[in-house]
């Protein structure tokens, strides 16, 4: 196994960049996902929309909703954590 510096995936240079090549913008995303309001209608709209959901009828949809019933989950359960490891609680 690999210690040091090379046991760290490497980094992608220039960072973040909502206009950048295809793994920045990806990058961009994930870190402000959060701060977008309305973000899981329009997570289900990209799934169901860009993704091509839509093209397996009901299970498609079902399959765009509970992706992001479950987004919605994990964030729940973060955010209870956060609150259960504060001091005082």
């Amino acid at each position: 196994p690999a210690t040091g510096w090379a046991a760290q995936p490497p980094r992608p240079a220039g960072g973040a960049r909502l206009f950048g090549a295809p793994y920045q913008r990806r990058l961009w995303l994930k870190r402000h996902f959060r701060k977008v309001p309305l973000r899981y209608c329009l997570l289900f709209l990209h799934h169901w929309l860009v993704q091509g959901a839509w093209r397996g009828g009901r299970a498609g949809w079902r399959w765009a909703w509970l992706r992001c019933f479950v987004y919605r989950m994990q964030e729940y359960k973060l955010r209870e954590l956060q609150i259960k490891d504060r001091p005082g609680t």
